[in-house]
Formats: structure tokens, C-alpha cells, sequence
């Protein structure tokens, strides 16, 4: 093992429609590969409480990494890991693999978004990456 990042946060209480949003209580320090086979094996997991449970809506989160300073931020994972909110509370977990090239900088942070507009009373993010040797 060379390092290992983690964060553990909560994000503000909001409003989540169907885009994707990585709050920046939910980020890791910036890492540098420093050879050509190092990976990044990223565990992530979120959960979100609904203010209202009058609606039908999905909670996703996926891992993700920015490679230019946290401005934008690629899927990690194929497909987002998903919870039905509608019972007040959903919670999501995923565990990927992330191969990095040498001498690129990455933030790691999850992408959560929701099926429609809700406003959220609580939502909390925990995340370990351990950055190996391949």
C-alpha cells in the first residue's frame, strides 16, 4: 500500500434534482501518481434523509475522481448504486478499482443526484480510497 485517503462529511441541507452534484464536504485531499502502476480501490458510502416521503424518488451515488482540481468529476463505476427515498431514508455503497496514470493529480469524491426535485433535511458521505501498488 502506498497511502490512504478518506472523507467523512455531511453536506448542507438542499435541494437535489436529476443532475449530479459532488458536495465538497464528500472530497479527498489531492493525490499524484507517483509510478505507472499504482490504482486507487475506492469505497464509498452515502445516505440521504427526505424531508417529505410524499413522493416516489431514488437516491444514486457513484465513486468519482476529477483529474483537473476538482472542476469536473468522471464516473468511477458503470452505473449508479441506487435507494428508494420515498420511506424518508436511503443509503447507497459501491467499491471500484480506478487504474491512475503517473504524474496525473486526482481528487476522489462521490456524484449523488436524486429522480426529482427534494429537499433534503440530512445527507452524509464517508469514503476511503486506498492508493496500491498493482
Amino acid at each position: 500500500m502506498i497511502t490512504v485517503l478518506n472523507f467523512e462529511g455531511a453536506w448542507p441541507v438542499t435541494t437535489v434534482a436529476s443532475t449530479n452534484i459532488t458536495p465538497t464536504t464528500c472530497r479527498t485531499a489531492s493525490y499524484t501518481a507517483a509510478t505507472a502502476n499504482e490504482v486507487a480501490v475506492f469505497q464509498l458510502s452515502g445516505s440521504a434523509l427526505q424531508a417529505t416521503s410524499a413522493t416516489l424518488n431514488i437516491f444514486r451515488g457513484a465513486p468519482a475522481f476529477s483529474t483537473n482540481g476538482g472542476s469536473t468529476f468522471t464516473f468511477a463505476a458503470t452505473q449508479y448504486n441506487l435507494d428508494q427515498l420515498n420511506g424518508g431514508v436511503a443509503s447507497i455503497s459501491s467499491t471500484v478499482r480506478i487504474p491512475l496514470t503517473q504524474g496525473t493529480s486526482y481528487i476522489f469524491a462521490p456524484i449523488f443526484q436524486t429522480t426529482v426535485g427534494v429537499a433534503l433535511t440530512a445527507a452524509s458521505c464517508h469514503g476511503t480510497v486506498l492508493i496500491v501498488r498493482n
